[in-house]
């Protein structure tokens, strides 16, 4: 995907890494869809964000009250109302109206809404991410996945991707180490759980049917998937700007790091980055 199809609409630039210092200064108003534009929306979850759990359907009640501590119940009701909120903003719709369908996979799709409408959801420790768009006129339909992680570095990169990772990905990892090999680990993980999501495949597609050719620098590409010709999907970075990750560290330390990806089976769709604090934010964002 080419650099000049991505607009960030933040209060400064944001590039892809390393997270900009400099918050947010404005929002602009996000507008009716564009046909062949993927919008990407990152949210940090405020601590003080409050909803109306009537804008959820009784499954998400449900599951709500099964989760267990009080800090779990309000993420996963703000992330859903949240969704709801800017599902239902751009279909024309009340976020209470909004009705998902899920396949066997999980994979949720929204019942109802205008043709060739898309989108998908991820969320780490407080930083939601969204992406919503509809299809252009080369594309009856658009796949569309994003994946964010929070980096641990302390993780064992080689012995989570034996498990989890195609053969030719695992040999990648094995020619870098120590921070060079954790940032590769999460950069093929967040690339290949975007590309999952687009599928419907979600946790069960078999290691090697889906291969992500990446490097901790370079651009990523899709190898092989399974099901589509490799030359359909592009992969694009999206930054997490520094807004979306105050309050999401310990009292004092460091800010975490993440790193999120979008993944859409449409070399030429454009890219729309936007991002706010908390469903007032949103609102905000959603006002124009």
């Amino acid at each position: 995907m080419r650099d000049d199809h991505v607009k960030q609409h933040t209060g400064t630039p944001l590039p892809s890494d390393p997270v900009p210092k400099t918050p947010m200064k404005q929002i602009t108003p996000m507008t009716r869809l564009m046909p062949g534009v993927v919008r990407v929306l990152t949210m940090r979850i405020a601590g003080d964000d409050r909803s109306d759990e009537a804008e959820l359907s009784a499954d998400e009640r449900r599951r709500a009250a099964a989760l267990a501590t009080r800090l779990d119940r309000h993420r996963f009701v703000i992330r859903r109302v949240a969704l709801r909120r800017l599902v239902g903003h751009c279909c024309g719709m009340p976020a209470a109206d909004v009705r998902f369908q899920y396949s066997p996979a999980g994979k949720p799709a929204l019942t109802g809404g205008p043709a060739g409408f898309a989108f998908s959801v991820s969320h780490s420790h407080g930083v939601l991410l969204m992406a919503v768009a509809i299809a252009g006129e080369r594309k009856k339909t658009l796949r569309l996945g994003v994946d964010v992680e929070r980096l641990e570095p302390g993780i064992d990169a080689p012995g989570l991707a034996e498990a989890v990772f195609a053969d030719e990905e695992c040999a990648a990892l094995q020619c870098c180490d120590g921070e060079d090999q954790v940032a590769l680990f999460y950069r093929i993980w967040t690339c290949r759980e975007a590309v999952a999501k687009a599928l419907g495949a979600g946790l069960r597609i078999e290691p090697n049917c889906l291969c992500i050719n990446a490097t901790c620098g370079g651009r990523a590409e899709v190898l092989r998937d399974g099901d589509r010709r490799p030359g359909d999907w592009a992969l694009r970075d999206i930054a997490i700007p520094q807004d979306a990750l105050g309050g999401s560290g310990a009292p004092g330390g460091e800010a975490p790091k993440f790193r999120a990806v979008l993944a859409v089976d449409d070399s030429s769709a454009g890219v729309e980055q936007y991002s706010c604090v908390g469903l007032a934010g949103l609102a905000e964002l959603l006002a124009g």
